[in-house]
């Protein structure tokens, strides 16, 4: 039996992805709140005394936002447990689901760009992503190999969907806060619900996804 952890020391790199990624839909929505529906057309423009309360109890809230995305994400990597034995892998993290795939189920194993791994299994909920920052990456790139050919990826196909759909999102809503055609303000909206829906599903159905997180859905 083979067991892999995360390298504590290197938690700095992943804090700087959680930080790009949580900024990117922040961001997006707080700008979008202030100028789709504080600033309504056609209503009065808000006092300039408003906007210095409002920016900066933004910026604070956005940095406690932060700061507990940091805290649970560093509990939830430094609990991350990875075990090989001989016929199975098994990811373990803290308040999160355990997965566990057989090697014969195992459909591909890729190796993204930034390094990270994914073990994929059968089922498509069934997914084991393995951070680049793992002890002993070499020897776990080895054993994989062994397991299953690894295919190497040229970018980060999920991280792109990620984006996609984030990009798409705030596309839509502020098309539903700014567009003054019923029609088409109407169809953004349905395709907005049906966005937030899909997403609600997929993080609720999602094994790689803590519990926390999913009661605050």
């Amino acid at each position: 039996m083979q067991q892999f952890k995360i390298q504590k020391d290197r938690f700095s790199e992943i804090r700087k992805q959680v930080f790009y990624k949580t900024g990117f839909i922040v961001v997006p929505a707080f700008i979008a709140t202030f100028f789709f529906i504080i600033r309504k057309p056609g209503e009065p423009e808000m006092p300039i005394m408003v906007w210095f309360i409002i920016v900066p109890l933004a910026i604070v809230t956005m940095l406690i936002v932060l700061t507990i995305v940091f805290k649970r994400q560093k509990a939830l990597y430094e609990s991350y447990t990875l075990t090989l034995t001989d016929n199975m892998i098994t990811r373990e993290m803290l308040n999160t689901p355990t997965i566990s795939i057989y090697f014969n189920v195992i459909s591909q194993i890729v190796k993204m760009k930034n390094g990270t791994f994914g073990i994929i299994g059968k089922d498509r909920s069934d997914i084991i992503g393995i951070p680049a920052q793992i002890e002993n990456y070499d020897q776990l790139e080895e054993a994989l190999q062994k397991i299953k050919i690894i295919d190497n990826k040229s970018s980060n196909s999920i991280s792109q969907r990620y984006t996609l759909l984030t990009v798409l999102s705030v596309g839509l809503m502020i098309c539903v806060f700014t567009v003054t055609d019923k029609v088409i303000a109407a169809v953004t909206g349905i395709l907005l619900i049906s966005l937030l829906l899909w997403n609600f599903y997929a993080v609720r159905k999602s094994k790689n996804v803590d519990s926390n997180t999913k009661r605050r859905m």
